[in-house]
């Protein structure tokens, strides 16, 4: 819904405002918090655990790529970027003046 409102231009809606801060929520709620706690109870019952470094490493490389994607949530909607730093088609303008001079 995020994306569809972006692309219909509706970022000053009051409907893209909710809905920016009810992903957030989500994100926070289901993702980060159950990552957190599975993430404690590996931590926590490691030596029981019959492959604890296993699931640890495994839960480290998630961690990461969560964290990524929680920065690229806080920084698509809460940190954009200003408009006249993008281009026509949303491309920054340094990198395709790049490829008309190639």
């Amino acid at each position: 819904m995020r994306l569809m409102l972006k692309l219909a231009g509706a970022q000053s809606s009051s409907v893209y405002y909710i809905n920016k801060f009810a992903n957030l929520l989500t994100y926070v709620a289901f993702r980060l918090s159950t990552q957190f706690y599975l993430t404690w109870y590996i931590v926590h019952n490691y030596t029981w655990l019959d492959h604890g470094g296993y699931f640890l490493v495994s839960m480290m490389v998630m961690n990461i790529m969560i964290m990524i994607y929680f920065y690229r949530l806080l920084r698509a909607d809460f940190f954009s970027r200003s408009k006249s730093s993008m281009g026509q088609n949303g491309t920054h303008n340094n990198n395709s003046q790049k490829f008309l001079s190639d």
